[in-house]
């Protein structure tokens, strides 16, 4: 007999995975900011750090978020299979 919620556990592997694409993404942005500011300055260097400083913020918070949903909807089946266990 299959598991039951097949998709959902589907969707935890995506949500974990698209958790660390995303903190990738966000790494490689950040590089490149770094790069293209060092030759700025004034207020476009002050600026730059501005974005820097928002883009890995919201990188790390939007890693821990869907990191966090995939691992909640495995828990969620695991309390689900082990209630279903007699």
């Amino acid at each position: 007999m299959a598991p039951p919620f097949r998709l959902l556990r589907i969707f935890s592997v995506l949500f974990k995975i698209l958790a660390w694409v995303l903190l990738v993404l966000m790494l490689i942005g950040f590089v490149g900011l770094v790069v293209a500011s060092k030759g700025a300055g004034g207020p476009e260097r002050g600026q730059a750090i501005q974005a820097m400083m928002q883009m890995a913020v919201s990188g790390v918070i939007f890693f821990l978020i869907f990191f966090a949903l995939g691992e909640i909807i495995r828990i969620l089946l695991a309390i689900e299979s082990q209630t279903r266990k007699e």
